[in-house]
């Protein structure tokens, strides 16, 4: 007789993915509409009735005001006006775990009788509670919550067979359609995971590199018809509105594509005509993009204690990992090989079924990161009754399991190499490095600078300050030529040409020995390669250090006055203006 299905579910920003399992067995993938990629958007059509996925979004190009693309994004809100009609949060989100879980019915021919639901790593009470709540509003058992980058670590240690000794850690790196999150994990000794930092982007995502293959577009089309280009971007009829989702759904199969190849077309509606795309264009105006969550990754090693040889592992999650220049970036900053799949968008639901066990309602890995829901759901109204909490077990073993694990480490293996060879290609090619004029503001603070290399040093900061001033060149020992401090919003950004290297080098060490500063794992090219540092200077000051491995320049980036900058908040800073 066959076993009460169980699901997991991975409720995600642009994108929901359901695993099911109703046979003993491993658990499989849904499909909607032949994809197993349900897109997460909700709509409210005329008769107040939710429409989910697909059948959302085609419905939204003839009626926007009614659509909420990104529900994940909404977690926080209370309701959501979707056109005319107020709904609860928890009730856009049940629509999407409603579908979720009817196709598994449909295809099961059974109630599901186990559930898991995946969460970010830092969602908090409040909003796990709303998944909670959601579930029992869309009829389902009770939910198990098991935090996303716990999921992914799961499938890489069961699935691909990854060894992880107890103390180990391993990295996930975590590139979705609509976010990007990166996380560390220690394994236990009882087999669990504890997250030891994660760190998030709420405001990038895959959805961003798709925008970015829309401007290489624009480039090449828009000045020779600005009106039929802006009846894409800015459409007011509702052909014009499907124009504009048949762009944005190209770009993202041509930035998929040029994965793949070095080249990618697509084609451009109204215009109706063809534009190719290279790889090295879109890599180029990408690289600022992807070096954003790749800085962000490392700041979370450095900011967990991570010692770089305890790393056994660093996986790569979500659509957007397939990208190579993900990879290569990976490989150079931290000097780790990334493990891919070939199909990363499914690897948290699956961890997340992998780490349960059929028919006990038990999961893999203990709390905080786990959160079994422990009381029964009123499908009336939601409201759980007391329980027991879940005790933690090992993780499942199967015949077919185990014959999954060796035919996905072959993949996995030959598909690493791929990427490393890939890697090597695009690390020797030699890109110019074309940066946009100032503005009127970086001229002026330019013309305070002297010296040349000290002014291209200083360049990416100048359009973003306030105002430059000189300052004592001999205030650190006599090393400086030239001493030139900006002002920021919170923060000073100060820059010196010092006498040469090895009086930088110098500077680099007093910053790490003589102030007892953290180094970043970080290289590149000018102006930000060389070392970066962390520091406190005096009683309140946080620092960021950096220099330049081709010259004697060097900058530091810190708190000014009551600043409540952290040191997580100043590399993002940093971050942004140098990379």
């Amino acid at each position: 007789m066959a076993s009460a299905p169980r699901l997991a579910i991975d409720f995600g920003t642009s994108h929901t993915v359901a695993v099911c399992e109703w046979r003993d067995g491993e658990g499989r993938p849904l499909l909607f509409d032949a994809s197993p990629l349900l897109p997460s958007a909700v709509l409210a059509d005329a008769a107040g009735r939710l429409l989910v996925g697909r059948d959302a979004v085609r419905a939204g190009r003839t009626d926007p005001g009614s659509l909420e693309p990104y529900p994940k994004r909404r977690i926080d809100e209370g309701s959501i006006l979707l056109g005319r009609t107020e709904v609860a949060v928890v009730d856009v989100v049940a629509a999407v775990l409603r579908r979720c879980a009817d196709e598994a019915v449909r295809v099961a021919g059974h109630p599901i009788g186990e559930l898991v639901l995946t969460h970010p790593a830092a969602w908090g009470p409040r909003r796990r509670e709303v998944l909670v709540d959601a579930a029992g509003r869309a009829g389902l058992p009770r939910p198990a919550l098991l935090a996303e980058p716990v999921a992914a670590a799961t499938y890489f240690t069961t699935v691909l067979a990854r060894s992880v000794p107890t103390g180990a850690a391993v990295i996930v790196y975590d590139f979705g359609a609509g976010t990007f999150d990166a996380a560390v994990l220690r394994r236990r000794p009882d087999g669990g995971w504890d997250v030891a930092d994660s760190q998030g982007l709420a405001d990038l995502g895959g959805i961003d590199l798709d925008g970015i293959v829309v401007e290489r577009v624009r480039a090449a089309v828009a000045a020779s018809d600005v009106q039929r280009w802006q009846r894409l971007t800015q459409p007011g009829t509702v052909s014009d509105l499907r124009h504009r989702q048949s762009l944005w759904e190209e770009a993202r199969a041509a930035k998929e594509q040029l994965s793949r190849r070095s080249t990618a077309g697509l084609h451009l509606p109204i215009f109706e005509r063809d534009v190719h795309v290279t790889r090295e264009e879109f890599e180029s105006a990408a690289n600022a993009t992807i070096e954003r969550t790749v800085a962000l990754t490392a700041a979370t090693m450095s900011s967990s204690g991570l010692d770089p040889g305890q790393v056994a592992g660093l996986f790569l999650v979500g659509g957007a990992s397939r990208v190579p220049l993900v990879t290569t970036s990976l490989h150079r900053w931290l000097g780790l090989a990334p493990t891919i799949i070939e199909q990363p968008e499914l690897v948290v639901a699956q961890g997340a079924l992998l780490a349960t066990v059929a028919g006990t309602g038990r999961t893999a890995a203990a709390p905080p990161h786990v959160i079994p829901v422990s009381a029964p759901f009123s499908p009336a109204n939601g409201a759980p009754t007391p329980g027991q909490p879940v005790a933690p077990v090992g993780p499942p073993t199967r015949p077919a399991l185990a014959r999954r694990r060796r035919r996905s480490t072959w993949i996995g293996a030959v598909a690493v190499a791929l990427v490393l060879v890939a890697a090597v290609v695009v690390a020797v090619v030699v890109r110019a490095n074309r940066q946009p004029p100032l503005s009127a503001q970086g001229l002026a603070n330019e013309q305070v600078i002297q010296s040349p290399p000290l002014r291209a040093f200083a360049r990416p900061w100048l359009d973003h300050v306030t105002a430059c001033e000189q300052r004592t060149p001999d205030t650190y020992g006599g090393r400086a030529t030239e001493y030139v401090a900006c002002a920021g919003d919170g923060w000073e950004v100060q820059f010196r040409a010092l006498h040469d290297r090895n009086e930088r080098n110098l500077s680099r060490d007093q910053r790490v020995e003589a102030y007892d500063g953290i180094r970043e794992v970080f290289t590149g090219e000018r102006p930000e390669s060389g070392t970066l540092v962390r520091y406190v200077y005096g009683p309140r000051l946080l620092v960021i250090y950096w220099d330049d491995d081709d010259s004697a320049m060097v900058g530091d980036l810190i708190t000014a006055g009551d600043s409540d900058l952290d040191f997580s908040a100043l590399l993002r800073v940093w971050e942004e203006h140098v990379r």
